[in-house]
């Protein structure tokens, strides 16, 4: 059974909860501290390959354009010691704006992928699609789309 995962929203501090279909809280945690007091924005989807959905966090308004990953297992279990942290994720010109996030298999590989867009900056009309690389042991931008320029304030996705 998948859990419901909720972000915080603007004015309190980065953190996640996650709650059983009854409502009921399985666990929560604070995001690293340089997500600051802007909200989080939250995705899941295996990423690792161990058939349990991770945990994607984006950062909220002046969250420094971060997207941290957290193992879904480690989180079920309040463990936050197992992420991987993605900084500099904003596509824009404004590190502090807020980054939309969805995790889509776009490619038919059966496999997740990560995109991003920035909101809010008033010049933010690209998307970023994010890979896994495990050599590398991190994640890398592989495409950088531009989107509709009329969208300056960036794209919800979905």
């Amino acid at each position: 059974m998948e859990s419901i995962i909720v972000g915080s929203g603007t004015g309190t501090d980065a953190s996640v909860r996650a709650y059983d279909a009854n409502g009921a809280q399985l666990s929560s945690f604070l995001v690293a501290p340089s997500f600051g007091r802007g909200g989080v924005y939250v995705a899941t989807g295996d990423y690792n390959g161990d058939g349990r959905s991770d945990l994607f966090v984006s950062s909220g308004r002046r969250g420094n354009a971060q997207i941290q990953v957290f193992d879904g297992l480690a989180i079920l279990g309040n463990s936050i010691a197992s992420s991987r942290l993605i900084s500099n994720a904003y596509t824009g010109q404004d590190a502090i704006a807020p980054i939309s996030i969805t995790l889509k298999d776009s490619d038919g590989d059966e496999e997740k992928e990560l995109y991003s867009s920035q909101l809010s900056d008033g010049r933010s009309d690209q998307l970023k699609k994010w890979e896994f690389s495990e050599a590398a042991d991190a994640f890398f931008s592989t495409l950088q789309a531009e989107l509709d320029p009329d969208w300056s304030s960036g794209a919800y996705l979905g």
